[in-house]
């Protein structure tokens, strides 16, 4: 047979596997590289060849036959919020309890020595029809007192210590600038006409506290401050709605628990609102975010 013909015919002939089996084409893997005794020859792949002498086909099929698993994207699950809390809570925890302490301890020698000794004639804050409305309450001082655990609360939940300084930085901020107003502009309530004698803890209150530095109230500013933060990292806990009303209405009691004692006008409380929310605001501007890009912790999801 001539040449042509014979190429004529190749080109006319269904391709054989190196076992003489016809491939067809949605049957065939391209060619793969063999060395015979001969010399280098190209063949093409036959999925369906069962014979192991052909290493490379026994190769293939092996591969085929393998499931291949896909990446499953909803096998890890965040922890719960009881959890995630629970781990804020012990994160950086040596620097909130001895910065908290220290803070307090500092705020607190600033104050009483204002209050005690102040620098300029005291003003008295003038009474609203609110401040008539809102009658003395003797069960509110529980309420009042509980101040001092409620601004720890937000501190503690911080993971990330950029932001944990920053914080420190924001409410110490807020507290400066009321300490300043105190000294520039001392000013104090008007004594009302009760007997503190006859309600058990409000004489010791009052012999500490006193009723000066009234106005802004750093009572209800540290209140609203903590409270704005506290939202917000609850948030990140993903907590559930009932938590974040409860802290609402912690915040919005303690608020009101200045009033009820009469440590405080309405004219007070509301310069301290306005100081704390815009502290807290610009804060929560400038931190949250880098506690956002803290790592989330997960749990492997068993429903997965």
């Amino acid at each position: 047979m001539k040449r042509a013909d014979l190429a004529a015919h190749r080109n006319h002939t269904t391709p054989e596997c190196a076992e003489g089996r016809s491939i067809c084409a949605h049957h065939t893997e391209p060619a793969f590289t063999r060395y015979t005794p001969s010399g280098l020859i190209l063949l093409p792949l036959c999925v369906g060849c069962p014979n192991t002498a052909n290493p490379e086909n026994a190769a293939i099929n092996n591969v085929n036959k393998v499931p291949v698993r896909q990446p499953n994207h909803k096998s890890l699950a965040p922890v719960d919020w009881q959890d995630d809390i629970g781990h804020r809570l012990i994160t950086l925890m040596t620097y909130k309890a001895v910065g908290t302490t220290v803070f307090m301890t500092l705020f607190f020698v600033a104050y009483l020595h204002l209050l005690h000794h102040p620098v300029h004639p005291v003003t008295l804050m003038p009474l609203t029809p609110i401040d008539h409305w809102i009658r003395f309450e003797p069960w509110s001082l529980p309420i009042y007192l509980t101040l001092w655990v409620y601004v720890s609360l937000a501190p503690a939940l911080i993971e990330s210590k950029r932001v944990l300084f920053g914080y420190a930085a924001a409410i110490g901020g807020v507290c400066v600038i009321g300490l300043v107003i105190f000294w520039l502009w001392p000013t104090a309530v008007p004594a009302p006409q009760i007997d503190w004698t006859r309600f058990p803890g409000f004489g010791a209150l009052k012999n500490v506290d006193g009723t000066g530095n009234a106005c802004p109230s750093l009572h209800v500013a540290t209140a609203v401050f903590s409270g704005f933060w506290l939202h917000q990292l609850l948030r990140l806990s993903r907590a559930p709605s009932w938590l974040l009303m409860f802290n609402a209405l912690w915040c919005a009691a303690i608020i009101y628990s200045t009033m009820a004692t009469k440590q405080h006008v309405f004219l007070d409380v509301a310069a301290g609102v306005v100081l704390g929310a815009v502290g807290a605001i610009f804060s929560l501007k400038l931190l949250l975010r880098h506690e956002k890009a803290m790592p989330r912790r997960t749990i492997a999801n068993p429903s997965a």
